[in-house]
């Protein structure tokens, strides 16, 4: 399942891989860019655990976080 946050700062996607495994994509609308990292959650809540990917999470390969979140890939530009 995937999921779509968007507020007036960032969009965040993410995509549960397995029940405790997510990607998490966030695109900053300030500065048109965005970053995907993968890490492990506890499977419970995917809804609680994403900001924990975002902070503590490998980023993606740019190759690979394009494949997973086209939408952000064509929108927005690579955060080196």
């Amino acid at each position: 399942m995937r999921t779509t946050i968007d507020n007036r700062e960032c969009i965040v996607e993410f995509y549960a891989l397995h029940w405790n495994v997510l990607c998490v994509a966030k695109a900053n609308l300030d500065v048109n860019d965005w970053a995907a990292y993968i890490g492990p959650v506890n499977g419970k809540r995917h809804y609680e655990e994403f900001p924990s990917v975002l902070r503590d999470g490998e980023k993606l390969p740019k190759w690979i976080a394009e494949k997973m979140f086209p939408g952000l890939a064509a929108d927005y530009k690579w955060r080196d």
